[in-house]
């Protein structure tokens, strides 16, 4: 019993945690459990001095979650860039 209520309260503050990055980000949330179990986290993310937009996905399934918070470092995370306008500034 004590795994399953730790396993939902990571869940919530996960939820939490999301629902801040949409405070900022338009977020999108995607799930289709045809391909698997992980659900997908997309942010958008646009760099102002550099003109630049990166798209930043990560993928969360119930064993990240069932770790959270000391699972972040292992979450795998792919990150797609948009555009960039100023290519002289380098993005870190």
């Amino acid at each position: 019993m004590d795994k399953l209520s730790s396993f939902w309260t990571c869940c919530d503050v996960v939820r939490h945690e999301i629902m801040m990055l949409r405070s900022k980000y338009a977020v999108k949330l995607r799930y289709d459990p045809s391909q698997s179990a992980d659900f997908t986290v997309e942010a958008p993310i646009l760099f102002a001095r550099s003109s630049s937009k990166v798209l930043v996905e990560f993928d969360l399934n119930a064993k990240t979650l069932e770790k959270w918070p000391l699972s972040v470092h292992n979450i795998p995370t792919r990150v797609k860039i948009g555009y960039v306008l100023d290519e002289s500034v380098t993005i870190k």
